[in-house]
């Protein structure tokens, strides 16, 4: 006997094990298909390597739903249109940041949404949009990724200039370098001594310096005061330079009379240094007629002692003529030393009074020459005759028998 199987049977068991796997499937990954979604666009300018359909997507490390598509935009080829569906409770604000992150090691990529403040709006689609555009931003990886061109380049450049800095020619003076730094090392490492010398004069230097703060802390009220009086010193002296400034005339007055007093001076030196040689010839003439009466007075002493042993039996009265006479030649004789002396002692007066004693001391020489003149013509007449100047012409003749 033929067995006969129901096509109609057979179709519908094939639909409840598919529906069955689907369900079961639906079951273990958790997916409930009375949920709410969202869909958001995001435009990326740079590469979405490692981004595929079907990636997650999370907000702040919370997996909130997946990319559902990705193609290039139809209105600009430098961007990338990713589709996007999270969970319709999903928090998306108007601040609300999307990257690229990266998924372990693996190489896949998922797209992370970041930011968003609670006082924001809620996204939504603006006028033109099909779907509310979350913005987006480049992620450290793509920004590495990116500049990694423009690194290796500057990279070669440091290297090149690495190598040139490293040549023969500078090796030389980097050597030098490095010996200089070790002499110099070693120069303080000698001086060990001086430096930690150096150093505890200045750490008394700053123990000083801290007493001395103290102190002035200390006399705050004592500074406070001197620089109050110091105000009042500056007053007072503010005070006195305007009257000064009120005195200019009279201070120019004094002044003026001062110049003429110094002009009264000047006239006056200058004529007694013009009148230096006629002093100088003076007192030259003054020496010299000294010189000529202590010859005089020598002379005379001399007479009369020869008159005293020649005239010895004279009378007594002839003796105390002579006596009187000897003592008036040495009177003489000691004023003319005084004389001298005092013209030698005094030369720096008669020098200042030579304007108005010259006249009086020249006609003083010239009676000093005549006196000198008369002494000279006395002793003389003495000398040739000294009976007939004592006793007279008394003297008679022997008559002629």
């Amino acid at each position: 006997m033929e067995t006969r199987a129901s096509y109609l049977i057979v179709g519908l068991f094939v639909i409840a094990g598919m529906m069955g796997l689907v369900f079961a499937a639906m079951w273990i990954t958790g997916t409930r298909t009375d949920e709410a979604v969202a869909l958001y666009d995001i435009y990326f300018d740079g590469a979405v390597a490692g981004l595929k359909p079907g990636n997650a997507v999370q907000y702040r490390g919370i997996p909130v739903g997946g990319v559902i598509d990705m193609r290039i935009d139809p209105e600009n080829v430098e961007r990338v249109l990713v589709t996007i569906e999270v969970a319709a409770d999903t928090p998306v604000r108007e601040d609300t940041e999307a990257t690229l992150a990266l998924q372990g090691i693996t190489g896949l990529s998922y797209i992370q949404l970041t930011g968003g403040t609670q006082a924001a709006a809620a996204l939504k689609a603006q006028a033109g949009q099909r779907r509310p555009v979350i913005k987006s931003r480049p992620s450290e990886l793509a920004a590495i990724f990116e500049a990694a061109p423009e690194m290796l380049n500057r990279a070669i450049e440091v290297i090149a200039m690495l190598e040139k800095l490293l040549g023969p020619e500078n090796q030389q003076r980097i050597g030098n370098i490095l010996a200089n730094i070790e002499n110099t090392t070693g120069a303080l490492s000698d001086s060990s001594g001086d430096i930690d010398k150096l150093l505890s004069e200045g750490t008394g230097a700053v123990e000083d310096v801290r007493k001395l703060t103290s102190v002035l802390a200390d006399n705050t009220d004592d500074i406070d005061k001197i620089l109050t009086e110091s105000a009042g010193v500056v007053e007072d002296v503010h005070v006195l330079t305007t009257s000064l400034a009120g005195s200019t005339d009279d201070i120019e007055t004094m002044l003026s009379d001062g110049a003429g007093t110094m002009k009264n001076m000047n006239e006056l030196t200058t004529g007694l240094a013009d009148s230096t040689e006629d002093i100088a010839k003076m007192l030259d003439e003054g020496a010299r007629v000294m010189e000529e009466l202590r010859k005089l007075t020598g002379r005379a002493n001399t007479m009369l002692a020869n008159i005293e042993g020649d005239v010895g039996s004279v009378a007594k009265d002839t003796r105390a003529v002579l006596g009187s006479v000897k003592q008036a030649v040495a009177s003489l004789a000691v004023a003319a030393d005084g004389f001298a002396i005092l013209l030698s002692e005094n030369s720096d007066s008669l020098t200042d009074f030579s304007q108005t004693g010259l006249y009086e001391f020249s006609q003083l020489m010239a009676e000093a020459r005549v006196l000198v003149s008369s002494l000279s013509r006395l002793v003389g007449e003495v000398e040739r005759d000294p009976a007939r100047f004592l006793f007279g012409d008394k003297q008679q003749g022997v008559e002629v028998q």
